[in-house]
């Protein structure tokens, strides 16, 4: 499977989720990006607005998923952050897709949010060699509360390449 071939499958599954998709321009990259917002009262009565953003590169290093993943919650923040903290927040799923994943890459991706005042970022990468995704699988404490639905939205939108 190529990467715009599992990008176009991200597209489609985030269609049928209800997001909006699009195709943007961050950097030299160009990226889908789904967009979505959820209001939960069990989140204190919180709108949550959803980015999941995917960009393709050949090798994902642990400085490009960084440097991504920032990029991606200030593009979110711009788009729908203006009124964040009062009952709102910002959630991105950054992802890069690579033939290659180094294994810091991978590390950072399982291991590492990345947070903001109500903004937070869950990054992810896809290893279309291995045919894996690496996304955030420990503990969260801070934002705990979105934690499930996080994990949830992640599996939706990132299939394992082998049942793409």
């Amino acid at each position: 499977m190529s990467a715009d071939e599992y990008i176009k499958e991200v597209a489609s599954r985030l269609r049928a989720d209800g997001a909006e998709v699009t195709t943007e321009s961050m950097r030299e990259l160009t990226m889908l990006v789904g967009y979505r917002s959820q209001f939960r009262l069990r989140w204190f009565a919180t709108r949550l607005n959803l980015f999941t953003i995917i960009g393709s590169v050949q090798t994902v290093t642990v400085a490009g998923l960084e440097q991504f993943s920032k990029d991606a919650i200030d593009y979110a923040i711009a788009r729908k952050g203006q009124f964040r903290g009062l009952q709102n927040g910002v959630a991105v799923i950054p992802v890069l897709v690579g033939e290659r994943i180094e294994p810091d890459a991978a590390t950072y991706a399982t291991n590492t949010l990345v947070r903001r005042f109500s903004a937070f970022a869950w990054p992810a990468t896809v290893d279309l060699t291995s045919r894996h995704v690496y996304k955030h699988e420990g503990r969260v404490l801070l934002g705990g509360v979105y934690a499930d639905w996080m994990r949830q939205q992640t599996a939706i939108a990132l299939p394992d390449p082998i049942t793409a």
